[in-house]
């Protein structure tokens, strides 16, 4: 996997899980130095698909599907043609997808991204809060960076939500 990442991403993102691994168990220099093959999807307001960063998990597929119910994140063909593409086809911005974010917070790489992250950076503090959007209670961290709130993550082991939003 990491011999066909781009090192590019790695050095912008250390922080992702996928990243984390490589750095790890010492494969940053497996990684390639290449011209992007694939253009960006821009289409949706605010989740920024990248799928030349993707390493084939099917984690987005998986909790688009099996967690959120909305089967816009679909495996396309199979073996070395194998690509993950929304459920019509062609961008995300034509798809059903809801902007939920559950794919880009289960991305371990930077395939999605929040676009909102991409501009400002990584947030540099955390804090937990409640949402009140609802009666339910679900818990939340919030990310801030330069007093900006640029980021927001469901808690994990939240008892009402689970990590879900």
């Amino acid at each position: 996997m990491a011999s066909s990442y781009p090192s590019e991403a790695l050095r912008r993102f250390p922080e992702k899980e996928f990243h984390k691994q490589i750095l790890k168990y010492g494969l940053a220099k497996d990684c390639r130095d290449l011209i992007q093959e694939k253009i960006p999807d821009d289409s949706n307001p605010y989740i920024q698909v990248d799928m030349s960063k993707c390493i084939l998990c099917y984690r987005c597929v998986r909790i688009c599907e099996e967690v959120q119910g909305q089967f816009v994140c679909q495996i396309w063909n199979r073996g070395d043609a194998t690509r993950i593409l929304p459920d019509s086809g062609t961008n995300l911005g034509e798809s059903s997808c809801v902007s939920c974010g559950a794919c880009v917070d289960s991305c371990p790489t930077v395939a999605l991204e929040d676009k909102s992250v991409l501009s400002a950076g990584m947030p540099t503090s955390w804090t937990r809060t409640t949402c009140s959007y609802c009666g339910t209670g679900c818990e939340m961290h919030v990310g801030t960076r330069d007093g900006r709130i640029n980021a927001i993550k469901p808690a994990l082991d939240a008892p009402v939500n689970r990590g879900h939003l």
